[in-house]
């Protein structure tokens, strides 16, 4: 009869363990996946105070992980924790964001392995075809994928299926300078010069800031 207590003592232990390591997220971006709202608490437990809450889709940064499924993420620049089931990874801020784009450039327009007129051609993209934009790189370059990998493409020989929207922008922003500390503070449409302009900095702009201005018309971010 002690056996079999045992027995079932570790079943039980293992079956509450094992969901709690699958609900662990590592560090990087995620999205939230919730049907209403997430609550950010002050501790990695469900008993500790919430400090607020974060809607469906927010994107986090998750810095490290706590015992018990929680996730350790920055809420208004004070450390908070949320329960990890809830979060989806995307590895890295680049798989947020992306944008439908389509070829202007005639006949072709080459596909380079980086972000510059030096850089290896792997590919070329006929006039028409149609893209996903997932950055904005230095010298009007555009990261996309192409055949499966990364790679660049001259940002003026493509245009948007739709103008970039305000949040797009932002998003945009945050994904050309990937770094988890990034921040947009202000970002506004200036009709005289048909761009979003947006005040950039890291980490409550402890190490300065900077402008930049973005086309909606295909991305073409430069500083300002």
């Amino acid at each position: 009869m002690k056996k079999v207590f045992v027995f079932i003592t570790f079943i039980l232990l293992f079956a509450v363990i094992v969901p709690l390591q699958q609900a662990e997220a590592s560090t990087g971006y995620h999205v939230v996946k919730v049907s209403t709202t997430l609550n950010v608490r002050e501790k990695p437990s469900p008993k500790a105070k919430v400090i607020g809450s974060l809607k469906n889709g927010t994107v986090v940064y998750v810095y490290n992980t706590a015992p018990g499924g929680w996730s350790k993420i920055k809420y208004n620049n004070k450390d908070g924790y949320v329960a990890s089931i809830y979060l989806v990874q995307q590895g890295t801020a680049k798989t947020v964001f992306s944008k439908k784009a389509v070829i202007t450039a005639s006949p072709s327009l080459k596909v380079r392995e980086k972000p510059s007129p030096n850089a290896r051609v792997i590919g070329t993209l006929k006039k028409g075809a149609v893209i996903y934009v997932y950055a904005a790189k230095d010298g009007g370059w555009s990261e996309i994928r192409y055949n499966g990998k990364t790679a660049y493409v001259a940002t003026s020989f493509f245009r948007f299926t739709s103008r970039l929207t305000i949040n797009e922008a932002k998003q945009l922003i945050l994904q050309s300078f990937p770094h988890p500390d990034t921040e947009v503070k202000m970002i506004y449409y200036e009709k005289e010069r048909d761009v979003y302009r947006a005040r950039v900095g890291y980490k409550n702009f402890a190490y300065g800031y900077w402008y930049v201005i973005i086309d909606p018309d295909n991305g073409a971010m430069k500083n300002d």
